[in-house]
């Protein structure tokens, strides 16, 4: 949680290449780099008023969400905890929020 990303690039969802509707294309990306990290800061005011948490995403190929320490979802990929590198089960094509 403490990890510094002042340096992070900034851009409005959906991030992505290779599709017409993205708000941030990262061109680069093709044959240079498979993986893309996400941070979003929200604040609950009193955690045990939640009893549950909803998301919707909308992702090709896969994806691992992470809340504070906890992994809560993850989706068409070989585990929780993966190197940079690392690429989905297979390929997921879905222009849908699940």
């Amino acid at each position: 949680m403490d990890f510094d990303d002042s340096a992070w690039e900034l851009g409005d969802a959906p991030i992505g290449y290779g599709e017409d509707f993205l708000s941030t294309k990262l061109d680069d990306m093709r044959y240079h780099y498979t993986t893309v990290y996400f941070r979003k800061t929200f604040e609950v005011a009193d955690p045990a008023e939640i009893g549950s948490l909803q998301l919707e995403a909308l992702y090709d190929d896969g994806f691992i969400v992470w809340i504070n320490t906890t992994n809560v979802l993850s989706q068409n990929v070989p585990g929780v905890e993966l190197p940079a590198g690392a690429t989905a089960n297979g390929a997921r094509e879905s222009y849908s929020f699940e």
